[in-house]
Parts: C-alpha cells; sequence; structure tokens
C-alpha cells in the first residue's frame, strides 16, 4: 500500500468516525430567560405560550399537555421551562415572566415569548423526531374549550386558564 493511499483510506476512516459519532439529538441552546436569579417555588417549570388568543400546546390521543421540566440541581426553574420546550418541541423561546404556581403539582408556570416566525404556518405539526414528548404533535388550542379531563396531569386547568388570561400574546 503507497503512502498517498493510506493516507487516503486514513482520512475516509477519521471522517466516517467524526461524521458517524454525531449526535441525533441537536445540543440544547443555552438558556433565555429574564428572571433566572429569581427564586420561585416549585421543582418543575412550564411555559405558557399564547399565539393569537391560543394556547400553544402538546397532544397525544386522550390528552393535552404542557411541556412541563424538572429542575436540574444546576439550573433555575425559568431554565427548566426552557429546557423543557426545547426537549419537547424543538422551539428556542425566551421565558419572561412568573405567571402562576401550582401547589398541587409543584409547577411554576411562565410567560414564554416566541421569536418571530418560529412556527410553521401550518399547525399542528409533529413534534420533532429526536423529541423526549410522549405526545405525537404540537396544537393550537382554545383553553376554554377543552373540559378537565381532556388536560394532561401536569398542570391544574384552572391555573393554566388563569396563567393563559395574563399571558403575553406572541405574534405568528
Amino acid at each position: 500500500m503507497t503512502n498517498s493511499t493510506f493516507l487516503a483510506l486514513f482520512c475516509t476512516l477519521v471522517v466516517t468516525f467524526i461524521t458517524g459519532c454525531q449526535p441525533n439529538t441537536p445540543y440544547e441552546p443555552m438558556c433565555r430567560a429574564t428572571h433566572t436569579s429569581i427564586t420561585h417555588d416549585g421543582d418543575f417549570g412550564a411555559c405558557v405560550i399564547r399565539v393569537k388568543h391560543q394556547l400553544l400546546a402538546l397532544q397525544n390521543e386522550q390528552s393535552f399537555q404542557l411541556s412541563v421540566a424538572q429542575k436540574r440541581s444546576t439550573e433555575s426553574l425559568a431554565c427548566a421551562a426552557h429546557r423543557g420546550i426545547w426537549e419537547t418541541m424543538g422551539i428556542n423561546l425566551e421565558v419572561g415572566e412568573p405567571l402562576r404556581y401550582d401547589p398541587i403539582n409543584n409547577v411554576q408556570l411562565f410567560d414564554c415569548h416566541l421569536m418571530e416566525s418560529t412556527l410553521p404556518n401550518t399547525v399542528p405539526y409533529a413534534t420533532p423526531n429526536w423529541s423526549k414528548a410522549s405526545s405525537h404533535s404540537i396544537v393550537l388550542i382554545d383553553p376554554y374549550t377543552l373540559d378537565d379531563k381532556q388536560w394532561g396531569t401536569h398542570v391544574s386547568p384552572l391555573l393554566l386558564r388563569d396563567s393563559f388570561n395574563v399571558a403575553t400574546d406572541n405574534p405568528r
């Protein structure tokens, strides 16, 4: 085997090794939150995302739910909410003001803000293939048209609707 053949084979193996070891999941973006240093109640964080008077939510066959993430020891609840949206919906957003605390489910709800044109023109759309969501699609819904049994168990429907009322409307 000549040196040039060996070098070509070696380079091919290196490139194959490097590209073959890339993760299927994109790297988690840096937390974008306006209140990371404020202490909030709870062990879980969730975003309330209001878009044109509708709520952005996850949907499976039987229920709707918010993306709720457990706080890691090194992050704030606002950053947990940011991470939860990224891991389930693949959306990088900004976490704003705390809205309400759900003491029964130990969840702090935040007002979250999308960047312009974050959502596709057609909703519902599928969760990313690398998503950690057990849900199948991302939808815009009116939280007042669903009965309490149609909501997942992570957040009180009453507190969710109350938070939705005070959340900032995002442009689409």
